[in-house]
């Protein structure tokens, strides 16, 4: 028995072309704590601000200070300095922001922002 598509192929693609991508767990993420694409570009190259990738191997248009893999991430056994501002990278904001909340949780008084929809929201 062979069954018949219920849609086109073109229909599909039209879909996909339409629709954006949206990550329900970012929806509830705190505002407070977001640093759009357009606020980090004229950030870089400031001497306060350093950057931490969460994802290994993660291609990036720009300098990052470490990269601490999210699943090595330990808030306590990262040295801070509260002069400086830190921003968390990723893929789509996600285990950035995990990220962001644990160095919250364990320094409240620290700057430190996520990068709203990660690298892949970011244009050169």
């Amino acid at each position: 028995m062979k069954l018949k598509p219920t849609f086109s192929k073109n229909k599909i693609t039209k879909f996909f072309k339409i629709q954006t991508y949206v990550n329900a767990a970012c929806i509830g993420q705190n505002a407070d704590w977001q640093i759009s694409p357009k606020e980090l570009k004229a950030k870089l190259g400031e001497k306060n601000l350093e950057i931490i990738a969460v994802l290994a191997n993660l291609k990036l248009p720009f300098k990052v200070q470490k990269t601490i893999p999210i699943n090595q991430f330990n808030a306590k056994k990262i040295e801070v300095d509260f002069n400086k501002t830190y921003v968390i990278v990723c893929q789509r904001g996600v285990n950035s922001y995990r990220a962001v909340s644990k160095l919250k949780k364990e320094y409240p008084a620290l700057k430190v922002l996520n990068l709203t929809g990660g690298i892949s929201n970011y244009k050169h």
